[in-house]
Order: structure tokens, then sequence, then C-alpha cells
């Protein structure tokens, strides 16, 4: 009787040691998995950061091209006027000339 408590008692020491190793094994694996998903997410994070990033460069971009285009679109249109201005002048100018002349 008293080596069978004995045993139940040993039996329960190798178990309980058996279970604090597991237990242990257990937190390692979990906390290893914790920092793989923790790289994985920083990975991730910094993939669609540098995604974003990217659009809001190529829409800042697109936007400046748009400024250009519409400061262009002016700058020609008021190069016109004062095309026409020039021309409008000089043949005021030949009028006044032909008239002095006559």
């Amino acid at each position: 009787m008293e080596n069978e408590m004995i045993d139940k008692i040993v039996q329960a020491e190798r178990e309980a040691k058996d279970f604090e190793e597991e237990a242990k094994k257990n937190k390692e694996h979990t906390i290893a998995d914790a920092e793989d998903i923790a790289e994985k997410n920083r990975l991730q994070f910094e993939a669609e950061k540098k995604t974003l990033k990217e659009r809001l460069d190529e829409s800042t971009s697109q936007k400046n091209k748009a400024v250009l285009e519409q400061y262009l679109a002016e700058s020609q249109s008021e190069i016109n006027n004062l095309k026409q201005k020039v021309s409008d002048d000089k043949n005021s100018a030949i009028t006044l000339v032909m008239s002095l002349i006559s």
C-alpha cells in the first residue's frame, strides 16, 4: 500500500513535470508565433504604406500636371491675344501712315 502511494506520488510528479515542460514549449511556440505574426503584419504595413505613398505621389503628379496644363493653356491664350493686338496695332499703323501719305 505504501509503495503504491509512493508510485502514485512519483507518477504525479512526473506528470506535473511533463505538463510543465509542455506548457513551457507551448509558451515558446506561442511567443515565436506571435513574433512571426507581428513581423508579417509589419511587412504588410510597410508594403501598404509604400503603395499608398506611390498612389499619393502619382495623384500629386497628376494634379501638378493638370495645373501646368491649365497654366499652359492660359499662357497660350494670352500669347494669342497679344499676337492679335500686335497685328491690330500694325494694321492701325499702316492705315495711319497711308492716310498721312494721301
